[in-house]
């Protein structure tokens, strides 16, 4: 039998944002503390990427993913959020609103445009 793959544990951060907003370095220790192994972003709270990477990396911490605005992938936005992204070391964008529901072919052609974007470099 073949051993069990281990699945790590990560936290969405949205879910704790009062909290965080506050004092995210000792927010993010604490939760290696509690045993979380990775964090999933909603907001960078005006810190630079490499000060978030930094933080990570001081408490042992992965990027799982980050929920990424629409607003994010506009043409004069894209570069930057690509570059967060890659610095926090995550490839995985969650869009969580901001698609043009009720009208399905204009929903799928936005996110097959971001998609492409995204996966053109590297994402």
């Amino acid at each position: 039998m073949a051993e069990a793959k281990k699945i790590p544990v990560a936290l969405q951060l949205y879910s704790i944002r009062d909290v965080l907003e506050n004092d995210v370095p000792g927010t993010l220790k604490a939760l290696a503390d509690m045993g979380y192994e990775g964090v999933e972003f909603a907001g960078y709270y005006d810190l630079q990427p490499s000060e978030l990477r930094a933080m990570l990396d001081d408490c042992g911490l992965k990027c799982a993913g980050s929920h990424t605005g629409l607003d994010s992938f506009a043409a004069d936005q894209f570069d930057a959020t690509i570059a967060m992204n890659k610095a926090l070391g995550t490839d995985c964008l969650i869009i969580p609103g901001g698609l043009p529901f009720g009208d399905r072919d204009a929903t799928i052609a936005a996110a097959m445009d971001v998609y492409d974007r995204c996966k053109a470099v590297g994402m």
